[in-house]
């Protein structure tokens, strides 16, 4: 194992945080002790977060004063592993391995959407002419800082099925069904007697388990 240093050829940049950027953006409640795999077997050890404003993964630098930065090179990262949990990277979000056999995913998508602005009368509207005060460049976009004009909107999440080769994706019952539509009898009775929630992560694992049963 090593310690990430300032030395290493990682493409990395700073991203300028003020205090503005609230912690309810983030996956985690604080900074986690990671494990940083890359595709050619480099370990590091660093303290991870997932920022869902900008969809993408942040570290603490603490070789060069706490700074928070953004790995600026996902493409080469094969795993992030936290605690018992391990995510790819991605830029269209982060996404978690729910079990590597047989594989199941989910892809976890913030978005975001204009704060609602204080009127003259005391309400609020919400407007693209937002304030641009503290900001943020990733994945080729500017974002600014919640608090500052910009807020997480809400969290979406798709799952993701690896047959071979092939990827196939679902978000609700209707897209799941339409995925096993030979097995559509026996997946409906399950899911009305076992009431499955698609926003449930402990629920869909156990309906993909349960369809590969069949």
């Amino acid at each position: 194992m090593k310690k990430l240093i300032v030395a290493f050829t990682l493409c990395i940049f700073t991203i300028s945080v003020l205090h503005a950027q609230k912690e309810n953006s983030y996956f985690f409640d604080g900074f986690q002790d990671a494990q940083v795999v890359y595709k050619d077997g480099r370990i590091y050890e660093v303290k991870v977060n997932y920022d869902f404003v900008a969809n993408t993964f942040l570290f603490i630098d603490t070789t060069d004063n706490n700074e928070i930065k953004e790995f600026f090179d996902p493409e080469n990262m094969a795993v992030v592993r936290v605690g018992e949990r391990a995510f790819r990277p991605a830029s269209s979000g982060a996404t978690e391995i729910l079990q590597a056999e047989p594989p199941l995913l989910v892809q976890y998508k913030g978005r975001v959407r204009p704060q609602d602005k204080k009127t003259a009368y005391g309400g609020t509207s919400a407007t693209t002419a937002v304030e641009t005060i503290g900001s943020i460049s990733a994945a080729g976009q500017r974002y600014t800082l919640e608090g500052n004009g910009v807020i997480l909107s809400e969290v979406s999440k798709r799952f993701i099925i690896e047959q071979g080769n092939k990827k196939k994706n679902f978000a609700n019952e209707k897209q799941y069904l339409k995925i096993f539509s030979d097995k559509q009898q026996e997946l409906k009775k399950y899911i009305q007697e076992n009431n499955i929630d698609f926003n449930n992560i402990p629920d869909v694992i156990a309906l993909y388990n349960y369809t590969l049963s069949l």
